[in-house]
């Protein structure tokens, strides 16, 4: 039976709502379909425990096993304590809408050619600022990776398809 261990990467599974099939047919109008989909990330932070932006804020909440895919990282003990330090300091911070809503711009003006202005997105420094004050799942994990200095550069505007392409080779049986 699989147990959570702090830093695991737990990826969502497709799951039958309107919001959640709203985020796989954005990640597919972006990277075409793929072998698995995901619509949400969180990590682990022990056994009982995750964290992850939750539609609303950064919290942490007990592990829902069985709704997921875990994935672990080959990443050293002490950089897994930094890195999940570093992220529990969002903890409260909101959830940016803003770049939900530029990712859907961009998804949706995505055939537009560059001559004509495409594809369309909000101001980049805009999305940047609000960053800084609100997380997505995504950008939860790439500010994990980045501060445990592993893993393929990933930006703000990577996708849970975009983390499982990183952790893919990783599996653990859950």
């Amino acid at each position: 039976m699989y147990l959570a261990e702090p830093g695991d990467i737990l990826l969502y599974r497709k799951y039958p709502s309107i919001g959640h099939d709203l985020i796989i047919d954005g990640e597919i109008l972006e990277d075409g379909r793929q072998q698995r989909e995901y619509w949400h990330v969180a990590i682990a932070l022990d056994v009982k425990n995750k964290i992850e932006a939750d539609g609303k804020t950064v919290a942490i909440h007990p592990i829902d096993y069985g709704n997921f895919d875990a994935f672990r990282p080959p990443i050293g003990s002490r950089r897994i304590d930094l890195a999940l330090s570093v992220i529990r300091q969002f903890v409260g911070q909101g959830y940016d809408w803003w770049l939900i809503i530029d990712d859907a711009i961009r998804y949706a003006t995505k055939r537009i050619p560059k001559c004509l202005g495409g594809p369309w997105h909000l101001p980049a420094a805009f999305i940047q600022s609000e960053e800084r004050r609100a997380k997505v799942c995504s950008s939860l994990a790439v500010a994990y990776f980045n501060a445990a200095v592993w893993g393929p550069k990933l930006d703000r505007n990577a996708s849970p398809e975009d983390i499982y392409l990183a952790v893919k080779d990783f599996p653990i049986n859950v």
